[in-house]
Parts: C-alpha cells; structure tokens; sequence
C-alpha cells in the first residue's frame, strides 16, 4: 500500500469505535490503494476523489469477519454479506447501485470510505429508523446465520417497534406484516387490553405518538391500547379544579366521552347483583334478583344468606361492592381481574351460595370482551383521523 495513505480498519480495532480516516488524511480510491485489497465492486468516482471528512463510527455487535459489504447507518457500522442481506432486506440492493443509474431514486455521496475492507455505503439517513432499528432489524432476519427467525413471541416489545420503523421502508414485508399481527395481539387481543409494563411510558404525550405510530403502520389493536391507557390515565382526568387546555381538541372529547362510558357500564356491572332478571307485580315488570340456587330448587342449605326478591338483597351485594366499584372506576379492565380475590373471600364466607357467585364471574369475564368491542367501535372515528388531529396535539 502506498505510503501515508491511510490504512483500511482491521477487525482488531476496539468495539466502540471504528477509525474511519485519521485526522487531516483522506483515503485513496480502492482501485488505487492496490487490486488486492479492491472489493468486488466499486462506486463510479469523479477524476479526482474529494478528500473526506473526519469520522469516527461505532461497530456494531452485527460484524461479520467473512462479509463483504459494510453498511452505515446514523454513526454505526454493520458488516454483513451482501448477498443474504439484499435476498431479506431488498431496498438495500439499492445502494450497491452505480451512483450514475438513473433508475435508482435515492443517491449516495461520491466520496468513498473503506472498513475492514469494505467500502462502506451509507443508509439515507431519512428513512425513518435509526441504528438501533436497524441492528434489531438484522438480527431477526437472521443475516449472520442460513435462515430469519420466525418465531417472535420472545422478540420485547420496544425490539418489535423498532422493527416496524425498520422493516417497512427497507421493503422486508414479510417480516413487516407478522410483526404487525403480533403487536396488535400482544396490545390489544379480543380479551382486552394488556396492562402496562412497570417500566412503560403511560403519560399523555407518549400514548398520543402511540396513536399516530399505530396509525401510520395500521395496527389498530395498538391504537386503541394506547387509547385505553389515556382514558384509564386519572392525572389526564382531574376531577376538580381547572379542565385540561386540550380538553376541547376532538381527539380528546371523543377519549373523554369514552371514558364517562366506560365508567358507567363498570358501575353498573359491580354492583348487579347475581340472578337478575324481570319479574311481574301486578301489571308492572320489575327488574329483581333472586338467588339461583333458591330459584332451581336446590336445598335451603344451598341457599344464599339474602336469597329473596326485595331490595335487601341487592343492598347487601351493593354494599359487599361499593368499594371496589370506586376503586376501580378510572381502569376498569385491570380492576376486574382484582375482583376475583373478593370473590374467593365470599365463598368463604358462604353469604353468598356458589352458584350466583359462579354467574357473576360469568359475567364480568363476557364484560372485559364486549366492552373491548364496544370501545373499538366509539374510537373507529379516531382512527379515521389520526393521521391529523393527532399531530397538532
């Protein structure tokens, strides 16, 4: 190699750094530098290289000894060989292209840099993901082994999200729509929103870029969980002294108006009591409650300790519920799993006989999927207008 150019980065170099070009040299094209150390192909370059600027980058875990290709995104370099990596990442395929190819509707710069061998080509950087996308990217298409990882139940969820920025303009559709059916899944399944992590960002602003990242990649499961945790967010809702500024935006009256439902259904469902239905006092029909057991004849000892019609009963379930009625009202989902400790305290007691007690379970877990439905249906007017109303939030 000529001497005082630059030496190309050897593998050896430490882990968190990779030096590109010492300081004040530019390195010579590879065409020049020696046909041994020349990749396979090289960039068009314009009679005299422009001299390159100062970089330091960091290497990436994803370095492959035996790649061909060196590809940099944001500050951080990936090795990696370009024939797996453009076979499951096909927009990369474009940045191998001649700089002069007209067909090709994104450019890189003339100046070329080389690592560990490699020229280095540079991602857009306005592609809409970073490093750290891109790394997780890698590694679930699987480019450093012989097949991509098809199972994604163990994949975290920030990991998923990070393959969504990635996956979709880098054209890894396949890998793009399974993680789009396992994030609606995993947000928001027919039985209800999952509750938060410990470590999640719930606050306001945080759901609402939620909401739009749903939006923008279609996963409405994800949509209305972001939703949910607004809605079920009481530091969002106070409930005396000034209204929030943005109360009045139409994103948060419809969440708003949600919530007030949401409340009510929950209100009403605790403290139904058990056997509840119509029956007649004259020419009226009532709504009473009767204990099931009483009601199919079981023996008296089966019975529950309120077992009559008459307003006794209901005020002695009421008054068994009352508490967790309130308790529970900002995050009605989350406080119905709660309830079933109570419920296994009251078959201790025997005030209340197995069966009612074994209808009322009935009924709240048919409530955490009709109220999941019902909500998706009073959001369905957000969802049209996300992509808008959601920005100036």
């Amino acid at each position: 190699m000529p001497a005082g150019s630059s030496s190309a980065v050897d593998p050896s170099d430490a882990a968190n750094g990779v030096q590109i070009a010492k300081q004040g040299e530019s390195l010579q094209h590879p065409q020049v530098q020696g046909a041994d150390r020349a990749p396979a192909q090289v960039a068009p370059q314009p009679a005299a290289a422009a001299p390159l600027q100062v970089r330091t980058d960091e290497r990436s875990w994803v370095w492959d000894k035996t790649g061909d290709v060196v590809l940099r995104v944001e500050h951080t370099l990936f090795k990696v060989k370009r024939e797996r990596v453009v076979e499951r990442c096909p927009f990369v395929a474009q940045v191998f292209k001649p700089l002069d190819d007209s067909s090709a509707n994104r450019t890189l710069t003339v100046q070329v840099e080389v690592a560990d061998g490699c020229i280095v080509h540079t991602l857009p950087p306005d592609m809409g993901f970073g490093a750290h996308d891109f790394g997780q990217l890698l590694r679930v298409l699987g480019v450093r082994v012989r097949a991509p990882r098809e199972n994604l139940e163990k994949v975290g969820n920030q990991e998923l999200m990070s393959l969504l920025r990635a996956a979709q303009p880098l054209g890894c559709q396949d890998l793009y729509n399974r993680v789009r059916v396992e994030v609606g899944e995993r947000y928001g399944g027919p039985g209800g929103p999952r509750p938060p992590q410990p470590s999640e960002d719930v606050s306001l602003v945080t759901m609402l870029k939620m909401m739009a990242f749903a939006r923008k990649h279609q996963i409405p499961g994800l949509f209305n969980w972001a939703a949910y945790r607004i809605i079920a967010n009481p530091a969002v809702w106070p409930t005396s002294g000034p209204a929030p500024a943005n109360l009045e935006h139409t994103v948060m009256k419809v969440l708003y108006a949600a919530r007030v439902w949401l409340q009510g259904e929950w209100r009403e469902l605790v403290l139904t009591p058990p056997g509840r239905g119509e029956c007649r006092t004259g020419e009226e029909r009532l709504k009473s409650t009767m204990c099931i057991s009483r009601s199919q004849n079981k023996d008296q000892g089966e019975w529950c300790e309120e077992s009559g019609l008459g307003w006794e009963r209901e005020g002695a379930w009421r008054l068994v519920w009352l508490k967790d009625a309130e308790e529970g009202v900002n995050a009605p989902f989350a406080a119905l799993e709660n309830l079933l400790d109570t419920l296994s305290e009251l078959r201790k007691q025997k005030n209340w006989c197995l069966r009612c007690l074994a209808e009322r379970q009935g009924a709240w877990k048919e409530a955490k999927v009709q109220w999941w439905a019902e909500l998706d249906g009073k959001l369905k007017d957000l969802w049209g207008q996300a992509a808008t109303a959601l920005s100036v939030l």
